[in-house]
């Protein structure tokens, strides 16, 4: 037979009335294994007060300051009961003067019910959304909303940061499964009961302290139930049994017929095995941040601590200030350096580690604040004129962290831009397409920290081009005459050609410049000559000799 466990926490909370009192003891002693619980090897139970949704009893209420019974009805009661039956209740008038500090009894079953949805606050790789009743899956996205009965599922890569309608997280680490199976308040930020089933991996905690007695906030796992307030633990559910890290609180952890309180700084694992006990140990003290900016101005940040003695092995969690997370790593030695950050506030925790449990954190805070600068343009260098249709741009970095991107125009306002290349960390880049010959501008634009951008001055240049070389096609002669033919030449105006006595053409005979690609010549018999032709196009582009024909008149 496998055995059940229960573990209990106790955190400090304003007194609680008689009620609750009588009430905690019988759910301690006899309160049936729940039915949100997952099939597995064994229950443990974590129980801290109550449940109201499970209870006709009383709710123990403490008077505010500026509480009227009018008020206090509005606040908490269903529509079907009034501020006079309240009072009535507890032996009071309807306008009975209320004294902040003292306390009105109300029955749970008059307590307005509201379902309070849960929220993703940050999600990153993959994670998913399951839905009630439909059993659908979707992508989860940061600001879905999470109703009684939809799970959150995450990949080998994926995280997800949830929030509850009190203030409550839940990091749901990789490879994990999580449903929610109550989230209801009663009244209007009165007491609350929220209840999930990590059916597998770990997840991370920071539950809101409550005001008011009787809120219930569980979480079931397949061997075992925790149910906190007011706390910080961590929760891994495995095929072996459960482990608890307590890091605030204290919680009693064990078997239904034996329990013993974990401290905040101590860990319990228990086994599924009959008449197995929790395993306590300390948790790895935690390691001292010694350095790191609390402003960085350049990247990469340099981070170092103070490990503990006999600990090699640690765990940074990076955190945008909003929650969403940036990265997770397990790291040893005593230092680390944390690259390509955007600028903003973080939050970085770094955990000891030891024997697969998580210890001790030591958090630091910072900002970061990256300035991108003008770059400085190297080539080509101003009123430049090119040859290359597609030309090498080259300039140097400035800041720190920087990418750059070549922009260029056809003016130097840069009213159209015509090209740009990539972003990219170095410092030169190639057009992917070639450029027509003209006259162009070009620019740098450098940026770093997600969100800082400047702008180099801009260098003009001319891009002269070049005409195909000119094919002769055929030269036929009759008698002393002599017709030539050559090919079109794309974007030519006009073609020159040039007759000599010598293939060197030193020795000029004719040098003239015709608009068709043929010509008719007579020419003195018994003489050899040497032809040849080129395109002509207006400035900037440029234009070569072709091949050289030698001609022979009999």
């Amino acid at each position: 037979m496998v055995q059940q466990a229960v573990a209990t926490l106790s955190v400090p909370r304003v007194p609680t009335g008689l009620w609750s009192c009588v009430m905690a003891a019988v759910m301690l002693c006899t309160m049936p294994a729940s039915a949100d619980v997952a099939r597995g090897s064994g229950n443990a139970e974590l129980t801290l007060a109550p449940a109201p949704a499970d209870s006709d009893g009383d709710w123990t209420y403490t008077i505010k300051p500026d509480d009227t019974p009018a008020t206090i009805a509005e606040r908490l009661l269903s529509d079907n009961r009034s501020a006079s039956q309240l009072m009535g209740y507890n032996g009071r008038t309807r306008d009975a003067a209320l004294e902040p500090g003292n306390t009105l009894q109300v029955p749970v079953p008059w307590l307005e019910r509201r379902p309070r949805p849960a929220e993703a606050v940050a999600v990153r790789g993959q994670a998913w959304r399951t839905t009630h009743p439909e059993g659908t899956r979707s992508l989860l996205n940061e600001g879905d909303q999470l109703n009684v009965g939809d799970g959150v599922r995450t990949a080998s890569n994926g995280y997800a940061r949830i929030r509850l309608a009190d203030g409550s997280t839940l990091s749901i680490e990789p490879d994990s499964r999580l449903q929610f199976n109550r989230l209801t308040q009663y009244g209007r930020g009165a007491m609350a009961d929220t209840r999930m089933n990590l059916e597998q991996g770990r997840i991370e905690t920071h539950v809101e302290p409550t005001e008011e007695d009787g809120s219930r906030f569980e979480i079931h796992t397949p061997s075992a139930v925790a149910a906190v307030r007011g706390t910080r633990f961590g929760l891994e559910t495995r095929e072996d049994g459960t482990l608890l890290e307590v890091r605030e609180g204290e919680v009693w952890f064990g078997t239904r017929q034996d329990t013993q309180p974990i401290r905040e700084g101590y860990s319990a694992y228990l086994s599924p095995d009959p008449g197995s006990d929790p395993v306590i140990r300390p948790l790895p003290p935690a390691p001292r941040i010694t350095s790191g900016a609390n402003a960085a101005q350049q990247l990469p940040v340099q981070i170092a601590w103070q490990a503990p003695e006999g600990v090699k092995h640690f765990q940074l969690d990076l955190f945008r200030n909003n929650g969403d997370w940036v990265k997770s790593e397990t790291v040893t030695g005593n230092s680390d350096s944390l690259a390509g950050l955007a600028n903003g506030d973080y939050q970085l925790q770094l955990a000891s580690l030891s024997d697969n449990r998580k210890g001790g954190t030591d958090t630091l805070e910072f900002r970061i604040g990256l300035q991108a600068r003008p770059a400085t343009l190297r080539t080509p260098a101003r009123d430049a004129t090119l040859e290359q249709d597609q030309p090498e741009f080259q300039w140097s970095l400035q800041g720190d962290s920087e990418q750059a991107r070549v922009e260029v125009a056809r003016s130097s306002g840069f009213e159209e831009t015509i090209a740009t290349s990539a972003w990219k960390t170095g410092e030169s880049a190639r057009l992917s397409e070639p450029l027509e010959a003209g006259e162009y501008c070009w620019r740098v634009v450098t940026r770093t920290g997600g969100d800082s951008t400047a702008t180099s001055p801009v260098n003009c240049f001319q891009l002269a081009g070049s005409l195909e070389t000119t094919r002769i096609i055929s030269a036929n002669t009759i008698d002393d005459r002599v017709n030539l033919y050559w090919q079109s030449v794309d974007n030519a105006d006009g073609y020159r050609l040039q007759l000599a006595e010598d293939s060197d053409f030193e020795r000029i005979v004719q040098d003239r410049e015709v608009n068709d690609t043929e010509i008719r010549m007579r020419l003195d018999p018994g003489e050899r000559y040497h032809v040849r032709v080129k395109g002509l196009a207006p400035e900037p582009m440029r234009s070569d000799w072709g091949e050289v024909r030698e001609i022979a008149v009999e």
